[in-house]
């Protein structure tokens, strides 16, 4: 499994043109929100029981099942995993959906759900941060790209429960990936078709920015008919 180490650059730029002092000063754009859930809900389907979760420690994550989930702590900073959600057989088209609690966070780290092929090249992640911003992003060959991102009213603090839903559809041509948030539906993206290959669910956390830890709990899998969303 894969990891990913974040950098940053912070650039300052110091003006070589004197400002304007005669503008009248411009006022502060108000925060980009969500103005209200998209108009559609999310595909309901046939209920896969997860297989019980196996504790892991490699040194990178830590896996502690809990009564109703499992408790991920990442132990290195700069890393980012996805973790297989243990279900019998990979789908063409799923839904996954979980309870995600930060037990330690920094801020600007995502945590989330997602969908992945066994090779962990193809698939797409569902993601909130403490800022209160939420991310969808593709996974390819080519690396990660981020589709969607957005301060969003919908969500809860992350040191508080916060429901994710991410569904990843398979059908003719074309791949499709739909978002909610605490039962409101966020995004719905379709863009050409990905892979043949099917999908796994996962639970995705990052420590792309310090600590992080999560308690998921509520985490159910969905098998969906292809062909299904737009």
């Amino acid at each position: 499994m894969g990891f990913v180490a974040a950098s940053r650059q912070v650039r300052s730029i110091a003006p070589d043109i004197a400002p304007d002092l005669s503008l009248p000063p411009q006022p502060t754009p108000p925060p980009v929100t969500d103005v209200q859930p998209l108009p559609s809900t999310l595909p309901a389907g046939s209920v896969v029981t997860p297989l019980g979760w196996q504790q892991r420690n490699d040194g990178v994550v830590s896996a502690v099942p809990t009564n109703d989930g499992v408790e991920l702590i990442l132990l290195q900073t700069g890393q980012e995993e996805r973790v297989p959600i243990p279900v019998h057989s990979p789908m063409p088209a799923l839904r996954i959906d979980a309870t995600i609690t930060a037990t330690t966070d920094s801020a600007g780290n995502e945590l989330g759900v997602a969908c992945m092929t066994a090779d962990h090249v193809y698939g797409a992640r569902f993601t909130i941060n403490a800022n209160g911003d939420r991310f969808m992003w593709l996974y390819g060959p080519d690396g990660t790209s981020e589709l969607n991102e957005i301060r969003s009213g919908v969500i809860h603090d992350v040191t508080d429960a916060n429901q994710l839903s991410g569904v990843c559809i398979e059908h003719g041509q074309q791949f499709e990936m739909m978002y909610a948030i605490n039962g409101a539906v966020v995004a719905d993206v379709v863009v050409p078709q990905l892979t043949s290959a099917p999908l796994y669910p996962a639970l995705y956390i990052c420590s792309c920015f310090g600590h992080e830890a999560t308690d998921n709990s509520a985490i159910s899998v969905s098998s969906l008919p292809t062909g299904t969303g737009t």
